[in-house]
C-alpha cells in the first residue's frame, strides 16, 4: 500500500520513484527497533527535534547481558 501511494504521488508530480526488492528491504524496521531497544534500556533518551543524520558512522556496541555470558559476543548495530 505505501509503495503504490508513493509510486502514485510521484507519478502525479512527474518525479521518478525507484524502490528495491521487498527482500532487501524488510529488516530496517527490526535493526531501527533492535537499536533503539538497546539504547531505551541503556536509559538514552532523544527529544522530539532529533534528526537523521545520513553521514552517521555503524559501530560496534557490545551488549550488557546476554552478550557478557556468552562471552564477549559482540553485536553490529
Amino acid at each position: 500500500a505505501l509503495r503504490a501511494a508513493s509510486s502514485d504521488a510521484a507519478t502525479r508530480l512527474g518525479v521518478p520513484v525507484y524502490f528495491p526488492s521487498p527482500h532487501l528491504s524488510t529488516d530496517n524496521a527490526a535493526m531501527i527497533a533492535a537499536a533503539g531497544t538497546v539504547k531505551l534500556q541503556a536509559g538514552e533518551r532523544a527529544d522530539l527535534d532529533l534528526n537523521a543524520d545520513v553521514t552517521l558512522r555503524l559501530q560496534n556496541i557490545d551488549l550488557e547481558g546476554e552478550a557478557r555470558k556468552r562471552a564477549g559476543v559482540r553485536y553490529r548495530l
